[in-house]
């Protein structure tokens, strides 16, 4: 049976860089790849997963 379509929510905060998937998940596309960092309910842990994944992926990024 098909899930009830859930409304999306406001982003919280005006910086706030993930989208709002309808499968209930934050997102962000990084390089062509998206990537999902949490639960609507939890933004500011979607946030932090966020922050970090960016942190790593600039520590891996090669020099230019």
């Amino acid at each position: 049976m098909a899930e009830a379509q859930r409304e999306k929510p406001t982003v919280p905060r005006a910086p706030f860089p993930l989208t709002a998937y309808p499968n209930g998940r934050w997102l962000k596309k990084i390089r062509g790849k998206v990537h999902f960092f949490g639960v609507w309910s939890f933004s500011d842990s979607a946030l932090a997963n966020d922050l970090r994944v960016d942190a790593l992926i600039d520590a891996v990024r090669p020099a230019e």
